[in-house]
């Protein structure tokens, strides 16, 4: 037999350290080859791949150079395509960075010890590429067990990985019996081999269900769904899990998921030395049925899985597939025990592998064991059923109620209240969900509500206990205020002495001691309710134990985990905007008043849907005789506090008001560690979003000198970045913030920073202005890579406008003021233009009309007026900034050549690139005789002259100009430099428009491999050069190679930029267009018929990128309908509802009597202008799907006059000031013709 193969990878020059590593390894049997035999001119990288397609592994000497280089990035991503454990680290120097390799194997430190390392290499290499083969598996069991036919599950699955913790676990349980032939001796694949779901370096199905890794490939699919039904029947509200992972670990996790929920408490053993747990179930029946139900389920159905599902009655556990071994009849039960016996193994080799651990007991005696289970406590003995398709066994839950033989009280004086339940609010809504939870927690650990104040927690529990009296469910109710442990000992001591345990003056925690002691052996109902929990440190010693016949319900605002221990955390949120208005409804009618649902929606959002303020503002409403609309002016009038629009808490079934109990919770936070933060932490939330602020501006150098100047805790100690977190985690543990983890935000309610904010002092609120704004500015990436979080820092730069002082005009505009333009300019070009609209105007009155801020906000708005199609407005307002600029600066101010620039630039945009060329000649020779020819600005012109030279014609002088300036370029900043890069750009789409798409191709190729390894993959700039190699690969006829290429881009554009980003549009244009070209006609209409749409919603119907979007999606439905002869009739048919003559052009045109005007165009903008689209809908619906289209340059073609021309270019990317640095994208691909 073959030694196994190892190659050994290190960085040229180095390939003494892999002959180092190499010799030991060879001594150890295997056979070993090395970068050092690279043939010259050979790549490290494509020899390293042909080992990997040998199936064998690498091992990566890592030294600094070799781990900086980008070789090795290439290898290990081209080694995690196969899986893990491929690539094997050495780390040979200890400045050498392997972190950043993520691999998944252990680093051998050769640079701390040699010898270990080699040793650790050889031990790692020996468990996942075993030296020499291991031997074939033994023979087939004997002829008593032998399958006549495989299984399905025997056959070999896609998976070529195991998880080695899985197979470790499943051995430390084996029976002895078993490790006769399966000693721990064996390395992991050996053993598989020998159990036979290891063949030829993949697993079995079963091997996948058993060992893998993540086992729903799909080849099989090996999942659990649970559910816990508040109620008998599958209407009722539900607790639902999802279970997914190796069979061993879906038996025991569900067997859990029943049991932790069907435990009663504890019983005591036949010995009575200890106890043990006691449930509603026989769990091992439980464990039996869920176990069988997974080793007999049909796993060729790939649209099913196991259910387990647990109602207030029974337990139901159902598994795809029919009874093996026997037909039973549909829909008919049986006892479980009639079928003893009578079942075959459907998956042989899975339940044998599980009887080896005891997850499954010996051949034939799973119904056994579980019958006599039943039997042995007493159970309703199993029934089975089987029905549509799935057989599902039912066990019945004991719920015969404890036995009442208290004697420490008489019976006459049941039920027993101790405390005083808060009366209920006048008015509530339902809060099922929550309230099945409870119902449903006797004999648990306990539940615990939690959720900011006000949003009806203690109401919530109230109503529970109120019912639990009143309906007789209840023996003793024990309402214990425990906002302090006195408050608490104090209502347990009570509780004792109405149960006799006490004596009145007897010691108080003594007195409470006994109590517990009671409950926790009661023979009688009981509910403690532990109210509003301030600290966790008062009742941990207090909470009651579990027992059958008790429950335990705490409210608080905290989110402490310490809180919870086992008890069950139930989060009660504000209402839903349908419960607010609901509620707003209810409480009106019950005092004879009324309003329209809009304005009643507009104020639950306006107090945040949080209940307590919406009783209280309807309760002012009704003492003032105020409507809807009034009362809003009245909350959104800045000057009014927040307690002068609420009303007096007396009447009130909370007697504390909102801002009281903020007020609290806020002191009691700053005194958490680190003391001082959480206050002015708070500030600075209230001024951004309610609705999720980026926990990292928290973390930003302007917001920790705010919180450092306003703690009086720090002095002159500047917090770091960890104490700003551990004082957001103070605001959540109290309620007062909320911290989501995936994506980090804090989220605030709009009331607590309408509290927050309105006692600050004018300075003070000046100086929390500008730190939130500072910070958001701080925060804000320059390149935005993450769509989501740029959304977050727009509504937060809005919120923070909303309720901004004057101070963001102290200096000028205030830089966050046009950043949130930038932002909001690359997905929404003309909603930036509308809001720098309204920015201008109140510039020029705060600032003066001749201020540079005003300026340089009126240069934005042109370039997004521009990048909004609105050309002619760009182009006036560019025409008074050039006006002013020269008057207030002068012509050779780097601000008026500036404006210069930009206004010849848009009369290219314009369409008039002769013009263009003409005003940048003359802006060039004043800007190197005034800045010189190496300034920016200087460059920038001259980038621009070349750019609408080619535009103009002169293709030949555009290439040659910009490859002077990009030698310039990298002269003097360097070849990677982010200006360099554009140049190269610019040059390489001038070299295609000057008709050499090959050359233009390599130079995009070259490109994106720069600009992916200096600005990363899924930098916007890599992306618009991805894009336009992907246009330029289609220019020289490459279709099927554009289309795949671009649909790439576009998945990377819509996870990175966002749906509605303009790149992405315009890749999806693009995709289409090459579809269309390759011969997918009916695609290419319907991805456009979608992107009309959408581009008409966020650019405008008028904008340029719109206008050709309609024209392409008229050809391509013109192609994929003038395919098919059917469809004449019936297609018009759908038109004539819209439009009659349109319908009869349609007809006459498909049936081939006048062919003079395609009717394609004029009916998608009939369609799109009357909002008919779902005229578009039936036209990509019918289309034909594939249909050849012959590619012309021509521009006409034959048979309607309809040609593919190539790329039309619509926009250019912008980098720097407006109008600078363009980047060309390669637009949209355009049809043009005779429509």
């Amino acid at each position: 037999m073959n030694a196994q193969e190892v190659y050994i990878v290190a960085a040229a020059d180095e390939a003494n350290l892999a002959e180092r590593v190499a010799q030991p390894l060879r001594a150890a049997g295997y056979r070993v080859s090395h970068s050092g035999t690279v043939p010259v001119g050979g790549s490290i990288v494509e020899a390293a791949v042909q080992a990997l397609d040998r199936n064998s592994p690498v091992v990566l000497c890592a030294t600094q150079r070799a781990v900086g280089s980008a070789w090795t990035h290439q290898l290990v991503n081209a080694a995690r395509a196969r899986g893990s454990s491929w690539v094997f680290v050495v780390q040979m120097e200890a400045d050498a960075y392997v972190g950043q390799l993520a691999v998944d194997t252990v680093v051998a430190r050769y640079c701390d010890d040699p010898a270990r390392a080699i040793a650790d290499l050889e031990a790692a290499l020996q468990q996942h590429f075993p030296s020499r083969p291991v031997p074939p598996p033994p023979p087939p069991p004997s002829a008593s067990t032998t399958r006549t036919a495989p299984q399905f599950l025997d056959e070999p699955s896609a998976t070529t990985e195991f998880d080695h913790d899985v197979v470790r676990a499943f051995r430390d349980d084996l029976r002895e019996e078993v490790l006769v032939d399966h000693p721990a001796s064996l390395t992991a694949t050996e053993f598989l081999r020998r159990t036979g779901v290891w063949n030829d370096g993949v697993l079995t199905r079963t091997g996948v269900l058993m060992f893998a890794r993540y086992p729903g490939s799909e080849s099989v699919r090996s999942m659990v769904k649970c559910v816990e039904y508040f109620g008998g029947d599958r209407s009722a509200s539900r607790y639902a899990v999802t279970l997914e992972g190796p069979v061993t670990s879906l038996i025991t996790l569900a067997r859990g998921f029943v049991a932790d929920r069907v435990r009663r408490g504890e019983r005591p053993t036949a010995s009575l030395a200890r106890s043990a747990p006691d449930y509603e179930l026989p769990m091992i029946a439980v464990r039996e049925i869920i176990a069988n139900a997974l080793v007999h389920r049909d796993y060729s159905r790939f649209d099913s899985c196991v259910h387990v599902r647990l109602f207030s009655d029974r337990l139901e556990i159902s598994s795809p597939g029919t009874w093996s071994g026997r037909a039973l009849e549909e829909a008919t039960p049986q006892d479980l025990s009639g079928l003893e016996g009578q079942s075959v193994k459907r998956n042989f080799q899975l339940a044998r592998l599980l009887t080896w651990n005891r997850l499954v007991e010996g051949e034939g005696s799973g119904i056994p064991t579980a019958v006599a289970d039943c039997d042995a406590v007493g159970a309703v003995p199993p029934q089975v059923i089987e029905t549509d398709g799935f057989v599902s066994v039912t066990l019945r839950r004991h719920l015969a109620k404890p036995p009442f033989t208290t004697t420490s009280a008489a019976r006459s004086a049941w039920p027993i209240q101790v405390g005083v339940v808060p009366r209920k609010a006048d008015t509530s809504l339902q809060r099922t969900e929550e309230l099945a939870v409870l119902e449903a927690a006797t004999g648990s650990e306990g539940v615990v509500l939690t959720g900011m104040a006000g949003v009806g927690k203690t109401q919530l529990a109230a109503r529970y206990a109120t019912e639990g009296i009143t309906k007789g469910r209840l023996d003793l109710l024990v309402w214990a205020p425990a906002t302090s442990r006195e408050s608490v000992l104090s209502t347990y001591a009570q509780a004792a002495v109405s149960l006799g345990l006490a004596t009145p003056g007897e010691d108080v925690t003594a007195a409470a001691n006994l109590f517990l002691s009671r409950l926790a052996t009661a023979d009688f109902r009981w509910l403690v309710v532990l109210d509003d929990v301030l600290d966790p440190a008062d009742v941990i010693d207090l909470w009651p134990s579990p027992c059958p016949s008790g429950v335990v319900v705490m409210t608080t605002r905290r989110r402490d985990a310490s809180l919870l221990g086992t008890a069950r955390a139930v989060r009660v949120d504000t209402f839903t905007p349908e419960q607010s208005v609901a509620y707003l409804t209810q409480k009106l009618a019950a005092h004879g008043m009324s309003d329209q649902p809009h304005l009643l929606a507009q104020l639950a959002d306006q107090l945040g849907h949080l209940p307590v303020a919406l009783s209280h503002a309807a309760a002012y409403m009704v003492d003032v005789n105020l409507d809807s609309s009034a009362y809003l002016s009245l909350l959104r009038d800045r000057q009014m506090r927040l307690q002068d629009v609420l009303p007096d808490s007396s009447g009130l079934p909370e007697h504390a008001t909102l801002t009281a109990t903020w007020a609290l919770a806020m002191a009691q936070a700053n005194r958490m560690r680190p003391a001082g933060l959480a206050g002015p932490t708070l500030q600075l939330a209230s001024m951004l979003s309610p609705s999720g602020i980026p926990t990292t501006l928290f973390f930003t150098s302007s917001a920790l000198q705010y919180l450092s100047a306003r703690s009086a805790a720090m002095g002159e100690y500047t917090p770091t970045p960890f104490e700003a977190r551990a004082a957001l985690s103070s605001l959540n543990r109290l309620g007062l913030v909320s911290l989501e983890r995936d994506p980090e935000r804090v989220h605030v309610h709009r009331l607590v920073q309408r509290a927050t904010l309105e006692v600050l002092s004018p300075p003070v609120a000046d100086r929390l202005t500008l730190a939130a704004a500072d910070s958001l500015a701080e925060a804000w990436p320059s390149v935005e890579l993450d769509a989501g979080l740029a959304q977050s820092l727009r509504t937060c730069a809005r919120a923070l406008m909303e309720s901004a002082s004057e101070a963001l005009w102290d200096d000028g505009v205030h830089p966050v003021l046009l950043r949130f333009a930038e932002s909001t300019g690359e997905t929404m070009p003309r909603e930036a233009a509308r809001y720098l609209g309204d920015l201008v105007p109140t510039a020029e009155g705060r600032l003066g009309p001749d201020h540079a801020d005003v300026f340089k906000a009126r240069s934005l708005k042109a370039t997004y007026q521009t990048a909004a199609g609105d050309i002619r407005g760009a182009s006036a307002e560019l025409e008074e900034l050039r006006a002013d600029t020269l008057r207030v600066l002068g012509p050779d101010h780097p601000e008026s050549l500036r404006a210069a620039h930009d206004l010849a630039w848009c009369r290219g945009q314009s369409g008039d690139p002769a013009a263009a060329v003409a005003a940048l000649a003359e802006i060039l020779s004043a800007s190197q005789g005034v800045l010189g020819p190496d300034h920016p600005l200087t460059l920038s012109v001259r980038r621009s002259l070349a750019t609408w030279r080619g535009e103009s014609g002169d293709s030949t002088g555009s290439v040659a100009e910009l490859q002077e300036l990009l030698t310039s370029a990298e002269r003097l900043l360097g070849p990677e430099h982010p200006d360099a890069l554009v140049l190269r750009a610019n040059l390489a789409w001038s070299v295609g428009r000057a008709g050499d798409a090959g050359r233009a191709v390599h130079l995009w190729r070259q490109l994106v491999s720069d600009q992916s390894r200096v600005l990363g993959p899924d930098h916007p700039d890599t992306l618009t050069s991805r894009n336009n190699l992907a246009s330029w690969l289609g220019q020289t006829g490459d279709v099927h190679g554009a289309a795949t290429l671009q649909d790439e881009i576009l998945r990377t554009q819509t996870r990175v930029l966002g749906p509605d980003h303009p790149d992405t549009l315009t890749s999806r244009n693009n995709l289409a267009s090459w579809l269309g070209q390759r011969g997918d006609a009916g695609e290419a209409a319907r991805i456009l018929a979608q992107l009309a749409a959408d581009r008409s919603r966020i650019l405008g119907p008028d904008h340029p990128d719109t206008v050709v979007t309609r024209a392409n999606l008229a050809h391509w439905m013109g192609v994929s309908l003038e395919a098919s002869e059917q469809l004449a009739d019936e297609f018009a048919a759908s038109v004539e509802p819209i439009d009659l003559s349109l319908a009869q052009r349609v007809r006459q045109y498909l049936r081939g009597k006048d062919r003079s005007v395609p009717p394609w165009r004029a009916l998608v903008d009939h369609a799109l202008a009357t909002g008919a689209g779902e005229v578009l809908n039936i036209l990509v619906r019918r289309s034909t799907p594939t249909v050849s289209v012959e590619r012309t340059d021509d521009a006409s073609a034959p048979g309607g006059g309809r040609a593919v021309t190539g790329i039309h270019v619509t926009s250019n990317a912008i980098t720097g000031d407006a109008f600078h640095g363009a980047v060309v994208i390669s637009g949209d691909v355009s049809i043009t013709g005779n429509e």
